[in-house]
């Protein structure tokens, strides 16, 4: 982790799978606090599971949420 978004704050939309989550866990390593949002309860979950497994939930809130509406 080399720190680059130390101090900075990201929301990431999709969060649950593919480049939404690959994005989220790019910013926790790279020291942003990250609001992770999707629809997807299961996928949500898995993903702050493996965030607190590499030591970063610290910096990770989730939202469930449908951001169409």
């Amino acid at each position: 982790m080399s720190g680059r978004m130390s101090g900075k704050a990201a929301v990431v939309t999709g969060a649950s799978s593919g480049m939404g989550k690959a994005i989220a866990l790019a910013y926790l390593r790279e020291g942003a606090k990250v609001v992770a949002a999707a629809r997807n309860r299961d996928a949500l979950s898995a993903l702050a599971k493996e965030a607190k497994e590499r030591g970063l939930e610290e910096n990770i809130r989730i939202v469930y949420c449908d951001v169409t509406k």
